[in-house]
């Protein structure tokens, strides 16, 4: 069996010259088109999912507004305070990432990145204006022809108005679709607006309709991450060398050659979307997409031999099948079992990620207060002999279910609260209220005076307790102190 290479030799790194992908059908391609499909309708018809939102908020389910700070999806609103929910989300999808390749190689650059993907439907629409591989060939030897010039001018014209529709649709994720669509055609929309739409149209155009398999091998660092992830029982795309081997034409292995299955047709190498020939090992250029396997049982049930020859497979099972010792590794000249740590250690840390997120995201309160003390002066003694504190109070009303609340304070006794927003009082009283339609997000200033008769001595703990002002329900509750002096 042939070792695991990662990398290529000099004289054999694919995206020197243009690669010339084969349509293939079989299982791999069928799961490819699906996963296409599938993510194509969620991105571009996600946008388009109405939702009604308060305000001049634009009526759609996924919505990220920088002007309003919110990242709305569907009936849930996140402000930038949920920003640990992100770092959440993004460990687990690393945590993701590092499971699925420990299980599988690189089967998310093979059926689920953008840049697969989308590059996919351009050579989808590639062959259907030049047709397939050996098509393509013959057009690009001709030249130029008017004929040719009319069908490269249409795919041109397809991809352009592809990669239009897509930044149009990643920014209407972020100013609203309706008036995204609307409004940078017309030159309507502000500047930015339509420069990043210009920005992600170009970059659409030209990663998937010219750099394609050279982001991978160029731009991406997923590739050099990959061998360090893997273990003998990581499935990956693997040639199996012992059957294959030697490789001799169908006629000679008819007439009794002593050769393998494979017949060197290079059909594995041409529906490589990266130029890859999987015979040499796995390398830097794979992505896991499976095609290869697809031309090889298509071949291998034409000439009615067993399929699999080029299949997921690791390198223990691959061991096993070439009957040699039991899935074993040679390390320093010493044998050991695959460890199955990082397995187990990425299915645990994805579990408690997500579990994390589930508790984090159900008990989330509509709103959320946050108290600092001023501690210089730590208190104030009012010329009548009162003590006052003074508490920076930032407050958001993210469940947008109360148009007014209400602030008590338990701890103290005959105490006097002034609420200021903006050098503007907004309430006074022992339980005043506040109307929070206007500041959805504010920092406040809380005076609490407690006078001469009450004050208390030292430090004393307090609990500020938000009441909906419609229903007296308590919504959120923050402790912290209330200071006077030392006797």
């Amino acid at each position: 069996m042939q070792s695991m290479v990662v990398g290529y030799q000099a004289d054999e790194f694919p995206g020197v010259k243009k690669v010339y992908q084969k349509s293939v059908s079989g299982t791999f391609r069928r799961i490819k088109s699906a996963v296409l499909a599938a993510i194509t309708i969620f991105f571009f018809g996600a946008a388009w999912i109405p939702w009604n939102r308060p305000g001049d908020t634009p009526d759609q389910a996924f919505l990220m507004s920088f002007t309003e700070g919110k990242f709305y999806a569907g009936p849930w609103t996140f402000w930038p305070q949920d920003l640990y929910l992100l770092t959440l989300v993004l460990l687990f999808s690393a945590f993701g990432l590092f499971f699925t390749n420990t299980i599988v190689g690189r089967i998310w650059c093979g059926f689920s990145c953008p840049q697969t993907l989308w590059t996919d439907g351009f050579q989808m629409i590639e062959r259907l204006f030049e047709g397939d591989r050996n098509m393509q060939i013959k057009r690009a030897k001709e030249g130029l022809t008017a004929q040719n010039l009319v069908r490269k001018v249409g795919k041109h014209t397809v991809w352009a108005a592809i990669g239009l529709l897509t930044g149009l649709t990643l920014i209407g994720y972020f100013g609203g679709t309706l008036n995204t669509f609307t409004q940078v055609p017309t030159f309507q929309a502000s500047t930015a607006a339509i420069v990043m739409v210009g920005v992600f149209a170009v970059l659409t155009y030209l990663l998937a309709g010219f750099a394609r398999e050279k982001v991978c091998l160029y731009m991406c660092p997923w590739p050099r991450f990959q061998s360090a992830m893997l273990d003998p029982n990581t499935k990956i795309v693997t040639y199996h060398a012992w059957r294959g081997e030697p490789r001799g034409s169908a006629k000679k292995k008819a007439a009794g050659a002593d050769i393998g299955d494979c017949v060197d047709c290079n059909l594995c190498v041409n529906v490589c979307p990266t130029g890859v020939d999987i015979r040499n090992g796995l390398q830097l250029g794979c992505i896991g997409c499976g095609l290869c396997a697809d031309a090889c049982d298509s071949i291998m049930t034409k000439l009615k031999r067993p399929t699999g020859l080029i299949n997921f497979a690791s390198l223990a099972q691959t061991h096993d099948e070439a009957h040699l010792a039991a899935p074993m590794v040679e390390v320093g000249g010493q044998k050991r079992k695959p460890t199955k740590v990082r397995f187990y250690g990425y299915g645990a840390l994805m579990i408690l990620v997500s579990a994390a997120m589930v508790f984090t995201v159900l008990n989330r309160t509509g709103f959320d207060v946050a108290i600092t003390p001023e501690r210089n002066p730590a208190f104030v003694t009012l010329s009548d002999g009162s003590i006052r504190n003074i508490y920076n109070v930032r407050l958001s009303n993210r469940g947008e279910e109360a148009e007014t609340v209400r602030f008590e304070v338990e701890g103290l006794t005959g105490q006097s609260i002034a609420i200021s927003h903006a050098g503007s009082t907004l309430a006074e009283g022992s339980a005043p209220t506040i109307d929070f339609s206007d500041i959805e997000a504010a920092s406040l200033r809380v005076l609490i005076t407690v006078p001469p008769t009450r004050r208390p001595e030292g430090q004393t703990p307090i609990t500020f307790s938000l009441v909906n002002g419609d229903n007296g329900q308590v919504m959120t509750t923050s402790g912290t102190y209330f200071w006077g002096p030392e006797n």
